[in-house]
């Protein structure tokens, strides 16, 4: 099985990672990373 219309590859995520930075002060639980949240926004649109 390959890789979903609405999910990034390895290349377009290392793209779009470092416009998604986290930061310590948010309040609030973080993720491990933001790459599900993108594939959820992606997903739905």
């Amino acid at each position: 099985m390959g890789i979903k219309r609405y999910e990034l590859n390895k290349a377009q995520w290392e793209h779009t990672r470092i416009l998604l930075p986290r930061k310590a002060s948010d309040l609030g639980r973080m993720g491990p990373d933001n790459r599900l949240f993108v594939k959820e926004c992606l997903w739905v649109l």
